[in-house]
């Protein structure tokens, strides 16, 4: 579709028309559809900065919310920050999990997600829906626990748990979600590949765990 031939692109498009679709017209062309989900379109990706804190004196939980915007230098960075979030509120063996719901018994489900946006571009975010009295006290937990992880304070084998877990999230999420593997690809390769098709993060993701 990228060919530049215009004999193959016609082609193409007319193979595309076949295909079974919604009755909603599809006006955007091949390309800009592939800019619009990579974000090769350039358009700001910092978030501002600040707290936002809205008080409802009737309420009894509470939502908190911690969201970075972050760009890496290069694959074993994302990878790295993606592991430590994971470590920190993914997954039942998280510290937020262990420490904020178990031991504190203050959040059902306290968590951390990691959203690739485009190639080594993340959001990142903590949260955890608390009993409104108590939400001082887990805002507080929630920065110690971020701030020891980020300091080192990593228990080797917790650590091991998520990049198995991460591990396996992007293998079969590239092989059983098409609309995925399909935004993964771009991402790796917005502009085409020739000949053998590689994908870096994947190599990064399964090295990660013993050169950091």
């Amino acid at each position: 579709m990228r060919s530049g031939d215009p004999k193959v692109e016609r082609r193409a498009s007319r193979l595309i028309n076949k295909l079974p679709k919604a009755k909603a017209k599809w006006e955007w062309p091949f390309a800009s559809w592939a800019n619009a989900l990579t974000g090769i379109e350039k358009r700001p990706f910092a978030l501002p900065t600040g707290t936002i804190h809205f008080a409802d004196p009737n309420s009894t939980e509470m939502l908190i919310l911690f969201v970075k915007a972050e760009a890496f230098k290069d694959d074993v960075d994302q990878i790295g920050a993606n592991l430590l979030m994971d470590y920190i509120g993914a997954n039942q063996g998280s510290e937020m999990f262990r420490i904020i719901r178990q031991e504190m018994r203050a959040a059902y489900d306290p968590r951390s997600d990691f959203i690739i946006m485009n190639k080594n571009q993340a959001i990142l975010s903590l949260s955890a829906t608390v009993e409104a009295e108590r939400w001082p006290e887990v805002h507080t937990k929630m920065q110690e626990i971020y701030e020891t992880s980020r300091a080192g304070g990593i228990e080797r084998t917790g650590l091991k748990i998520q990049h198995d877990q991460l591990n396996r999230l992007y293998f079969n999420r590239f092989f059983s979600d098409p609309v995925w593997g399909a935004q993964f690809y771009l991402t790796e390769h917005p502009t085409g590949a020739d000949g053998t098709i590689t994908f870096p993060l994947l190599k990064r993701l399964k090295l990660c765990l013993w050169t950091r």
